[in-house]
This record gives C-alpha cells, structure tokens and sequence, in this order.
C-alpha cells in the first residue's frame, strides 16, 4: 500500500494565519464522494445539500457533479 504525505492548512479563517497539519493520504481510498455516495452513510439527499449550503460540509464542483470531500464528510460523521 503506498501512502502520500501532505501538509494541509487547518483553518481558512483569513484573519489568522493557518496552522499546518501533516495528514498521510491512502491512495486506495479517494479523497472526495458522490452526494449518492454520501447518502449511503444515513444522511439524506437534502441534508446533505443544505450542510454544504451553511458551509459544514465542504465540496468542490467538477463540471455538473458536486463531489464531497471525504475528510469533511468523516469528520461530520464523527461528531
């Protein structure tokens, strides 16, 4: 199994500056999912539109798919 090693910004808040964190990607699992993906894990279709609405759920718009980003997801999941 190969993994990727990356530093990612913690905050995106502009008035203070970032803190880093080092997170080990694995390669075999991706880094963003399908809304039909993500209402496999017991969130509903709306729900999950409305969250990234307010900003909890953070996605990224490639061509006409909207596609989650899998750390975000966990990470709501988990709370």
């Amino acid at each position: 199994m190969f993994c990727m090693h990356c530093v990612v910004p913690t905050t995106l808040q502009t008035d203070m500056e970032p803190q880093m964190a080092e997170v080990w990607i694995d390669e075999a699992e991706p880094l963003t999912v399908r809304v039909g993906t993500a209402c496999r894990h017991g969130l509903g279709r709306t729900t999950i539109y409305e969250l990234m609405k307010s900003g909890r759920l953070r996605s990224v718009k490639v061509g006409r798919a909207r596609l989650i980003d899998r750390a975000s997801l966990c990470g709501l999941l988990h709370d």
